[in-house]
């Protein structure tokens, strides 16, 4: 397989997922930030992963190695412990549930510092909540030369292990988007941003957000609307871009994964952002009609010629 030159930096947990509906199981597999890292090197995008992960999972790991020629995994710390477990439960007409069974300890920043110098882009997800510290995390953004993609996801969760968690307020969250080029959250979760944990947010709100993240730096926001599609705003634009067609879910976790990195490689590529993101669309709205790390790899790498 022949590789891009451009390289994207991953910073984000991976973890062990247990996944049901109310009609039974789903699926159970690694997930988090391997979905990403799935994406990358499904599109031929090299790919340098920073995660901590356990032993249940490094062999996995070792594997996918091999079998994934984009992923450099050298900044994968191997912990002599178990991955973070997590069960997410789809009810019919409700939020997902979340529980995290078990945590491992956040990501350093030494090892992202050294690879920072070689990435095209930085791309964070707080895949659990527990990820990386906010001092960490400033030690990266504030030196980072290349843009820096950061997905709110877990961070907006209440920090609890073993009971569902709750979306809380995230009085914080300049901090956290500060100097970064891209800012990626749905609909809950900008509601806990705001203050609000559960609030139906209008554009308007999408609006005033999003200009008080450009006062913090960042070029664009993308939220993510499930089924609605996404809604882009950058500087003076505001574009929602929806699903093509229907879409026949099998199983949604991962979609907004899916969506971040399809993205971000689009934008390292030379893609003006509106472009980048229809990508990432269209690549999550398939997805959603597989499940599993595999083959969310077998799917992009059947569109890694295609753009």
């Amino acid at each position: 397989m022949e590789l891009l030159g451009k390289r994207i930096g991953l910073i984000g947990t991976a973890t062990h997922d247990v996944i049901s509906s109310d009609a039974g199981p789903i699926h159970e597999g690694p997930g988090g930030i391997l979905y990403q890292a799935a994406v990358l090197c499904g599109l031929k995008t090299k790919t340098s992963l920073h995660t901590n992960i356990g032993e249940d999972l490094a062999p996995w790991l070792d594997q996918h190695t091999d079998k994934w020629p984009a992923l450099d995994s050298t900044g994968v710390r191997r912990l002599s412990i178990q991955s973070n477990r997590v069960r997410l439960h789809y009810p019919e007409r409700e939020e997902r549930v979340e529980i995290l069974e078990s945590v491992v300890p956040a990501i350093e920043s030494d090892n992202v510092l050294n690879d920072l110098p070689y990435l095209d882009m930085l791309v964070a997800v707080c895949n659990s909540g527990y990820d990386i510290s906010l001092e960490e995390w400033r030690r990266i953004v504030d030196v980072s030369a290349c843009p820096v993609w950061f997905d709110v996801h877990s961070l907006a969760l209440s920090k609890e292990i073993g009971q569902p968690r709750s979306y809380v307020p995230l009085p914080g969250w300049a901090q956290w988007i500060k100097d970064v080029a891209y800012v990626q959250a749905n609909r809950m979760e900008l509601s806990c941003m705001t203050g609000h944990p559960g609030t139906v947010l209008s554009q308007s709100d999408f609006s005033e957000f999003a200009d008080g993240a450009f006062k913090e730096g960042v070029e664009a926001v993308f939220v993510t609307l499930g089924r609605d599609g996404v809604l882009v705003i950058s500087p003076g634009h505001m574009r929602r871009l929806a699903l093509a067609g229907t879409v026949n879910a099998l199983d949604t976790t991962g979609c907004g994964d899916v969506f971040c990195a399809a993205t971000a490689a689009n934008l390292v590529r030379g893609a003006n952002l509106f472009e980048a993101a229809r990508f990432g669309v269209e690549l999550a709205a398939k997805a959603a009609e597989t499940k599993g790390i595999d083959e969310t790899f077998a799917l992009a790498s059947r569109f890694a010629d295609s753009f």
